[in-house]
């Protein structure tokens, strides 16, 4: 049994009439690894979520807020303005993460990450 109680806790948010996502938070630690040593599930989250921010700023090129430190990933993305086919975009390039944050809760469990 794990003696660490931490997880990443991850939430993806919506528009508030549509269920289109427009952002996400991870929070908190994983403690999949010893203490001291390179965390696989922190680090996979960490890539995918900065992996995503890079795509919706540099390549979808839409407005966003976000915040990357230790323990605390946030993104939103600013909808005011944005047409149905960016918000469409936003829509697959989140549901591809929300899909990819699955995967690893699957394969690791929901001791180290929990998707809310």
């Amino acid at each position: 049994m794990r003696k660490n109680k931490t997880v990443i806790t991850v939430t993806f948010h919506s528009l508030a009439a549509e269920s289109q996502l427009n952002g996400f938070s991870l929070v908190g630690h994983a403690g999949y690894a010893k203490p001291g040593q390179p965390d696989i599930v922190c680090a996979a989250l960490t890539a995918l979520s900065t992996g995503t921010i890079g795509t919706l700023q540099d390549i979808l090129q839409v407005p966003i807020a976000y915040e990357v430190e230790d323990g605390n990933i946030a993104c939103m993305v600013r909808t005011d303005g944005l047409d149905a086919g960016k918000l469409h975009d936003v829509d697959l390039i989140l549901r591809s993460l929300q899909l990819a944050v699955q995967q690893i809760e699957l394969s690791y469990g929901d001791e180290y990450v929990k998707i809310n």
